[in-house]
């Protein structure tokens, strides 16, 4: 079979589907409109948001319901989307943010919101301040999306299970979607763990230097390193380590919490796993090993198609450990010029789900669905 007839054989062989963001949840219309989308370009996966912002996209016990359903009670978009798209075959996702519980400066004004009855529940950066108490000017500063959920407390994995739980319960969803299940990067995370790794290695994880935290781990016990550098780069990879043993130790705590009903983990992870290690302490490798997330998502976002084979270069030996399905960002630029070329390579490396972000960027960009449907990615 000669190059271009496998590769068009192949395209049509690949599933594809779409993130899609709370926003475009908020109306029954709005929903239909999905609906439509999907069925009219054969997309086979929908990932969809049902908790963001500390808020419940359908009817719960635990999460206030979003402001946006207050005057439709009885809307509830993701039975919506099972009713209407699983009897077709359509994979369907609930995608759950798991720690990131609020990105505005004001904080919510529903009473029940975490942010009013548990304020203590935060993260805390390296200065001992909690992210409930940063401004928008602070979160840009530090480059993070927003207060995040301090996952080394057992009550709050408790908490964040039950989430989880409670929609595999009450819905027919094929998995539920891990998101934001993370540090927001190596400033954070000065609370619960800050006692466990002194009692680990003797030192208080504020007096680590803050710039050992930023070198790829190689780097660490390099011999040009002095003794000092190479002794505070040791003790960042303990504090780390405990770090990430509080995340993979929430993500098998949701596993164990969803696995009655039969539904299945997925989780939207950071396409280059030893960083997501090193600064998000997001061990996913582990997770996908030890059996907890059935299938990473690796966000490979880039609208430079060399990055892009890089990455999916480093990520096809996943695939022997599991299903893994490639997201690709269809928001940047010219997305028309450089999703297509991701395609290709994705397929050439063996991957045959593609996720595309999101929904709504892909849905108005005309271009670039003429072009997915000459390539038979799309109907």
């Amino acid at each position: 079979m000669g190059f271009l007839l496998w590769m068009m054989v192949s395209m049509t062989s690949v599933r594809t589907g779409v993130w899609v963001v709370a926003r475009d949840l908020r109306t029954p219309e709005s929903v239909q409109e999905l609906i439509r989308f999907v069925q009219d370009h054969g997309l086979k996966v929908v990932i969809a948001q049902v908790v963001v912002g500390g808020y419940a996209y359908y009817p719960s016990q635990i999460l206030p319901r979003t402001e946006y359903h207050q005057d439709t009670p009885d809307f509830d978009p993701l039975q919506t989307l099972i009713d209407s798209l699983k009897p077709q075959g359509v994979e369907i996702h609930a995608w759950i943010n798991t720690l990131l519980y609020w990105s505005r400066d004001s904080l919510p004004k529903d009473s029940m919101h975490v942010c009013n009855q548990h304020p203590d529940w935060f993260m805390r950066d390296d200065e001992l301040k909690p992210l409930i108490e940063y401004t928008g000017e602070d979160r840009t500063m530090k480059g993070i999306d927003g207060m995040f959920l301090d996952p080394t407390r057992p009550e709050i994995r408790d908490f964040v299970a039950r989430v989880y739980q409670e929609v595999a319960s009450q819905y027919d969803v094929d998995f539920v979607h891990l998101d934001f299940v993370r540090y927001p990067g190596n400033r954070f995370g000065f609370t619960a763990d800050r006692d466990r790794t002194m009692e680990v290695t003797g030192v208080d994880p504020l007096l680590i230097d803050p710039a050992s935290r930023a070198y790829a781990p190689r780097w660490h016990t390099a011999q040009t390193l002095d003794v000092l550098d190479r002794w505070y780069r040791s003790k960042y990879m303990v504090w780390n380590a405990e770090r990430a043993a509080a995340i993979t130790q929430l993500v098998q705590q949701i596993s164990r919490a969803i696995q009655p009903y039969g539904v299945k983990l997925s989780g939207a992870v950071f396409p280059n796993p030893g960083s997501a290690y090193h600064i998000l302490a997001q061990d996913w490798r582990t997770w996908q090993e030890n059996g907890s997330l059935q299938v990473p998502v690796p966000m490979a976002y880039t609208r430079f198609p060399k990055r892009f084979e890089e990455y999916a270069d480093a990520l096809k030996e996943r695939l022997a450990k599991g299903p893994v399905y490639l997201g690709i960002g269809v928001w940047l630029e010219h997305a028309e010029n450089y999703v297509p070329k991701e395609i290709r390579t994705a397929v050439q490396q063996g991957f045959d789900t593609l996720i595309f972000f999101d929904y709504g960027n892909l849905k108005n960009n005309n271009r670039l669905i003429r072009r997915l449907q000459r390539m038979h990615v799309l109907q």
